[in-house]
Formats: structure tokens, C-alpha cells, sequence
């Protein structure tokens, strides 16, 4: 997270942070088989990167094996996947 952002901040990107989400992944059987075998579905935590009004998550793969690479998503989106998430 943090190189992506040191990233977009050299290339004059001011709105970005990290942004740390919580909660159940309902689709919890996707999930990478670690995760399955440390976790449960209801206190997955995460980390990725907003950049304005855009959520950047190149790790979602961890959850949801099949998402894109990167996983962009928007504020609509992250309330799909996540129940809460705060800019650090």
C-alpha cells in the first residue's frame, strides 16, 4: 500500500491513503485457502488504497480468487464487499 501511494503522490496524485475495511465475506468459500483455514468469514480485515473517489486493492485475490487485478472499485462497490472502512 504504502509504495502505491508514494506512487501516485510523486505523480501529483494529493487524495490518497490507505484505507483499512472490515468485515464478512459473503462469498467466503472463494476465498484463498489461507485465509479459509486462519479466518472466518466474519472478522476479515484488509488494506488497500484510495485514490479520490477510487478504491485500489491489488491483494483482492486473497478473498475473492477470481476478482480482477487490480480490483478497482468504487465507494458503491466497497459497500458491497466491505461493512467499514477508514482512511488511516
Amino acid at each position: 500500500s504504502q509504495r502505491l501511494i508514494k506512487l501516485l503522490r510523486d505523480r501529483g496524485v494529493e487524495d490518497v491513503v490507505e484505507v483499512h475495511a472490515e468485515g464478512v465475506i459473503t462469498d467466503f468459500d472463494q476465498a484463498h485457502a489461507w485465509h479459509q483455514e486462519h479466518n472466518s468469514a466474519e472478522n476479515a480485515a484488509h488494506r488497500l488504497v484510495r485514490a479520490g473517489s477510487l478504491f485500489i486493492d491489488f491483494t483482492a485475490r486473497q478473498f475473492w480468487q477470481d476478482a480482477p487485478y487490480p480490483l478497482l472499485l468504487n465507494e458503491h462497490d466497497m459497500s458491497e464487499r466491505w461493512e467499514t472502512w477508514d482512511d488511516n
